[in-house]
C-alpha cells in the first residue's frame, strides 16, 4: 500500500513529499493533460505546471485526501485553458496535423494506445478504461471524477472492454 503524503508536510515545504507526489502523479497528470491537448510537449509542460500551481497553492488546499483528483482536475483546467488561449490566436498549424497523421509505427507507443482507444472507443469510455487500467483508479475515484454513478460506470467500462476486444479481434492482436 503507497504511503500516505502528509499534506500538512507538504505545506511545510518538505521536498521529499513532493517527491513523493510527483513520482506518485506525474503519468497520471500528464495523461490528463495529453487527452486533451493531443501535443505531448504542451502535455509536458501543462503537467510541469499543474505540479508548481499545486506547490504555489498549497496552502489553500484542503486535505481531504483526494490528491490525486485535485491534481487531475489542475491538469485539466491548464489544458482546457491552454486550448482556449489557442484558438484564441488560431495558431493551428497544418504541418503539425499532417505528420501527426502520417507517422506510423509497427510497435504501440503510449501516445498509439491512447489513440487506438480515442479511436475504437467514445471519449467517454476511452477515459474510463485508461483511468481503470492504467492509473488504476476505483470504479467509485472515476465515477466521482467523472460525475457518474457506479453502475454506469462499471457499464461503461465493461461495454468498452468488449469493443477493445472486438477491435483487436479485427486486427489480429487477440486470440
Amino acid at each position: 500500500m503507497k504511503k500516505e503524503i502528509s499534506i500538512q508536510r507538504l505545506k511545510k515545504r518538505k521536498e521529499q513529499d513532493f517527491k513523493e507526489i510527483y513520482l506518485s502523479y506525474y503519468k497520471l497528470v500528464y495523461y490528463v493533460s495529453l487527452m486533451i491537448v493531443k501535443d505531448e510537449h504542451i502535455a509536458e509542460d501543462i503537467m510541469q505546471d499543474t505540479f508548481v500551481s499545486f506547490m504555489n497553492h498549497i496552502e489553500d488546499y484542503q486535505d481531504d485526501g483526494k490528491v490525486k483528483q485535485y491534481l487531475t482536475t489542475i491538469s485539466r483546467n491548464l489544458s482546457l485553458n491552454y486550448l482556449k488561449r489557442k484558438s484564441r490566436v488560431n495558431e493551428i498549424a497544418d504541418e503539425e496535423i499532417l505528420a501527426s497523421a502520417g507517422e506510423k509505427s509497427n510497435e504501440y507507443s503510449r501516445i498509439d494506445i491512447m489513440l487506438t482507444l480515442e479511436k475504437t472507443l467514445s471519449l467517454q469510455e476511452a477515459n474510463i478504461v485508461s483511468l481503470k487500467v492504467l492509473f488504476d483508479y476505483s470504479f467509485k475515484e472515476i465515477s466521482e471524477e467523472l460525475n457518474l454513478t457506479i453502475g454506469a460506470t462499471q457499464a461503461q467500462y465493461y461495454r468498452a472492454i468488449d469493443k477493445l476486444k472486438e477491435h483487436f479481434e479485427k486486427e489480429g492482436c487477440y486470440e
